[in-house]
């Protein structure tokens, strides 16, 4: 409050108020101002890579995030938000890098958890994959994709109840997952050898996705099944 009239304060809690509002344009020009100012906040760099993120300008905003996490070594979101963009650059080794550093100072940073959970299982690295995941599994925005990839851990450990276990999780988590319903229901079928029960999953999964073939095509193979 001492320091609210000082050149930069305004234009940074503008660039605030614009990012809650999701005008990304605009909330880079605000943060850009800050900056431009003397004895700047080292947050607008933070707030301008955030606003460069969802610009789609990948580069800009790992620049500005690495600012960031330079002046502020302690700011867990800063490491997050440079790990999605260095993803989206396909620096995968260094995205894995920046969510496990978010991790660490913020372990209920469950976001970094799940990030470098997803890296480490595209990258055929199922024990870390899974390490990372189940700390991520209960939390409301990432819970429903963590439990599915670790059903998908669970398949190619060829534990298929466990991963039918944890389709049903992830179908919990979020009632509208069409892949979990779909990849639960062909589990069903053709690994458990359940089909009325595959065919309760695969009717919400054409209820999801009317327009597409498959699932229609693997809910009339339970039904033929179970006659």
């Amino acid at each position: 409050l001492k320091r609210f009239d000082a050149p930069g304060i305004k234009d940074f809690w503008e660039g605030v108020l614009l990012s809650l509002r999701r005008d990304w344009p605009e909330t880079q020009k605000k943060f850009t101002a800050a900056i431009n100012q003397p004895g700047v906040l080292p947050e607008a760099f933070f707030g301008r890579g955030v606003a460069r993120y969802h610009l789609n300008d990948w580069d800009g905003a790992a620049k500005d995030l690495e600012e960031a996490t330079r002046r502020m070594p302690e700011y867990a979101l800063a490491f997050l938000w440079l790990g999605k963009a260095r993803e989206r650059q396909g620096q995968a080794v260094a995205a894995a890098r920046d969510y496990g550093q978010a991790a660490s100072l913020a372990p209920d940073l469950s976001e970094a958890w799940f990030r470098r959970g997803e890296l480490a299982y595209k990258g055929g690295k199922l024990g870390k994959a899974k390490e990372c995941l189940e700390k991520s599994k209960d939390d409301p925005a990432q819970g429903a994709k963590s439990w599915w990839y670790l059903a998908n851990i669970a398949l190619k450990e060829k534990r298929s109840q466990e991963a039918l276990e944890a389709f049903n999780r992830a179908i919990k988590a979020d009632p509208e997952f069409f892949q979990a319903y779909m990849d639960g229901g062909r589990l069903l079928l053709e690994d458990l050898g359940q089909p009325t029960e595959a065919a309760v999953l695969l009717k919400e999964a054409v209820r999801l996705k009317p327009g597409q073939g498959l699932p229609r095509y693997y809910l009339a193979l339970a039904y033929l099944t179970s006659w």
